[in-house]
């Protein structure tokens, strides 16, 4: 698809490629956006399976993740270009997800690896074993991706813990955890190990219920009021733009650190944390930890835990360097992050994350 078709979108921002997926026969609807291409290497990004009010926000979506995702490979240390598909839920549900998804991963095998995906929100673990049967840019099986994202939104808690207050010990410290997905979950998992107090919010109420019962001395709030809870650490891990021009005003928090993607509305809410005095752990640093284990399994065809883990303990060094360049240039966090990525692609540099 010509890409100038794209060009007047909101979120279009010299993207190198746009795919359109229209498949009646088994209602699939979608878009494959790619950041930027690289000569030797693919472009990664996760498939969303979402309801959307129509093809332009879902294309959007995917430009906007798409970008997200190259600013996360940029940070992480990694050579891939960022890239997303979005996958448009038919009204009424999926009729026949085998074949749905089997025709999805023929389309991914059409841009012959210029696109190498996962599982993102609303795919399924079983979903994504028929994706791998069908294609072989499929990545993700038998990764517990979700946890190794935990894993990397807990070290950065840590070492934005120790920033402010001197110490990165969990136990005694309140959190506000905003939906209890995949993610969500796991974070809550070490979190609550630690000795944590946690406040949480989730929109399905048979995961709330349940989440109250294996964790008894979780407080469930209302989902319009997590982000009002007096706490140190606001942790979104639902969808995006949870902190934006509206609940900016009304965080509560000394941290803002969580899973979600796009968690800021724009950089002029970066800024208002800023001048509130609240730390804010950019979203494609905190949860990085999904990609760099899914392209471990990609580079060593299997995943390895001690390998992961090692990376993932390098991320909070790369925090660190942006605090410091926040201090010292007097500018938001977020700002000097997306400053510090821009380098990285323009003189094709990488962050420490991989330098092990």
């Amino acid at each position: 698809m010509a890409i100038s078709k794209y060009k007047n979108l909101k979120e279009f921002d010299g993207h190198a490629l746009v795919v359109e997926l229209n498949e009646p026969s088994v209602d699939l609807k979608g878009f494959i956006a790619i950041d930027r291409k690289a000569d030797k290497f693919p472009a990664l990004g996760a498939t969303r399976l979402w309801k959307y009010s129509s093809e332009e926000d879902a294309i959007n979506d995917a430009l906007r993740l798409a970008k997200l995702m190259g600013k996360k490979s940029a940070m992480a240390g990694l050579p891939y270009t960022g890239a997303k598909a979005v996958l448009m839920l038919p009204e009424g549900g999926i009729k026949n997800r085998e074949e749905y998804f089997k025709v999805y991963a023929q389309k991914v095998n059409e841009l012959s690896g210029q696109f190498i995906t996962g599982t993102d929100v609303g795919l399924t673990d079983d979903d994504l074993k028929i994706m791998s049967e069908n294609s072989k840019f499929i990545i993700g099986m038998d990764v517990p991706a979700a946890y190794y994202t935990a894993v990397g939104i807990f070290y950065v808690i840590q070492a934005s813990l120790e920033y402010k207050f001197g110490s990165g010990n969990i136990t005694g410290r309140t959190f506000a955890i905003q939906g209890l997905g995949k993610t969500g979950y796991e974070l809550l998992k070490l979190l609550y190990a630690e000795g944590a107090k946690i406040f949480v919010s989730e929109i399905n109420t048979d995961i709330l219920e349940q989440v109250c019962r294996d964790f008894p001395l979780v407080k469930k709030v209302l989902p319009e009021d997590i982000h009002k809870q007096e706490v140190d650490v606001f942790c979104p891990c639902a969808m995006s733009h949870s902190v934006n021009s509206r609940t900016v005003s009304e965080l509560k928090c000394t941290i803002v650190a969580g899973s979600a993607n796009n968690q800021l509305e724009d950089e002029a809410v970066g800024e208002k944390l800023h001048k509130l005095g609240i730390i804010y752990v950019p979203d494609y640093l905190s949860n990085s930890g999904g990609l760099i284990s899914v392209v471990d399994q990609f580079e060593n065809k299997k995943h390895n835990d001690e390998r992961i883990l090692l990376k993932l303990s390098k991320i909070p060094e790369v925090l660190r360097a942006i605090f410091l360049r926040s201090e010292e240039e007097q500018s938001s966090i977020s700002g000097v992050a997306d400053g510090m990525v821009q380098e990285f692609l323009n003189k094709e540099v990488r962050v420490g994350v991989r330098s092990y």
